[in-house]
This record gives structure tokens, C-alpha cells and sequence, in this order.
């Protein structure tokens, strides 16, 4: 599994040993000692953060904006995902649990929102897929990256861009949606 940042890049090998390399902003290179295996990593721009073998969560690095304190609630991770300076993690019982910068509302997750099955998180925002396949997103929005469409058919995975976001439907067709620049939202056949 290999994961990319803004400024490093971290790969899991077969054996779930941790390798991190880029820029070394503040720590998020150096791999804790005792770390153990890992199960998923996601790197931000300045910190880490995995999922290790007993399914807890362990951050380092840059640590300013508190990105690096695992939340006390989160006990167990299924999933894990990093945007700018802040990280959103999925529960086994399908709650997500953000933690970090909040100042464009990254942590600040929908009312309502059912146990999601994936989830996906870029600069400053977050899109989630719930059990019946329907999408969730919150954070900034200022290119319409957070804003799902009307009519979106049930999808099986989302994925989250700088100023776009994508979705695979169940049928087998991606959307987009965000920002026109530079050919974000334009699919190719």
C-alpha cells in the first residue's frame, strides 16, 4: 500500500514495516520506534498517521494544530484518511471521527449521516459513503468539491481532490464534481 502527502509519500510492505520519504517536514519521516505493524498509514502535510495491527491509531510529527492527538473516543480503525493538517478515520461500527485544523469545517460532520463505509479526505474536505451507497461530503466548499449532486446514483467509492471529487457508481461509472480547472470534473471515455 503506498499513500501520498502533500510533501511525503509512506508504503507499507508485505510484512507491515513502514517506510516513509520526501520532504521531513517536522518528524512525519521518522517512523516511531515500536511502531509495529501497520495496517494503513496516511500521510498529511506535516504529520502521520496509521492504523497499526491492533487496529488503534498512532500520529506523529507536526503536532501545531493538534493533528497529531488521537482522539480518546477512537479506539479502533477500519479506515483512515488525511487532508490538510487534519485526519478523519472510520469506526468498525461506521462512525467517522475527525480530528486536526477545523477552520473551514473539516471536523464538522453532517447531521444525520448513517454508519459510512469509505471514506476519502483532501485540503479541506471530506466525502463518505454510507451503507446504502449514498455520498456525504462537509468541509470547504469553495469550487463545489463538497457539494454532491442531485440524483447521484448509489457508489461504491469515493475519492477527494484539491478542488474535485469523484465517485465510482455501483454501475461502473464515475462522476465528478468541483472545480472545471485544468480538467478535474472532465471524464474521458
Amino acid at each position: 500500500d503506498v499513500r501520498v502527502g502533500s510533501g511525503h509519500i509512506c508504503a507499507i510492505d508485505s510484512m507491515g514495516g513502514l517506510v516513509c520519504w520526501g520532504d521531513g517536514i517536522p518528524g512525519e519521516l521518522s517512523v516511531p520506534v515500536g511502531l509495529g505493524p501497520v495496517h494503513q498509514v496516511a500521510p498529511s502535510d506535516s504529520s502521520t498517521c496509521a492504523i497499526r495491527a491492533a487496529r488503534d491509531v498512532y500520529c506523529w510529527g507536526d503536532a501545531g494544530d493538534l493533528q497529531t492527538a488521537v482522539p480518546l473516543e477512537l479506539t479502533a480503525a477500519t479506515d483512515i484518511t488525511a487532508g490538510r493538517r487534519f485526519y478523519c478515520a472510520l469506526t468498525p461500527a461506521g462512525e467517522v471521527i475527525c480530528w486536526g485544523l477545523n477552520n473551514r469545517g473539516q471536523r464538522n460532520l453532517p447531521v444525520g449521516m448513517p454508519p459510512i463505509v469509505q471514506i476519502s479526505s483532501a485540503i479541506d474536505h471530506t466525502c463518505a459513503v454510507d451503507e446504502d451507497g449514498g455520498v456525504w461530503c462537509w468541509g470547504y466548499n469553495f469550487e463545489g468539491q463538497a457539494s454532491v449532486p442531485a440524483g447521484l446514483p448509489p457508489v461504491r467509492e469515493v475519492q477527494t481532490g484539491s478542488t474535485h471529487t469523484c465517485a465510482l457508481t455501483v454501475a461502473g461509472a464515475t462522476v465528478c464534481w468541483g472545480s472545471f480547472a485544468q480538467g478535474h470534473t472532465v471524464l474521458l471515455h
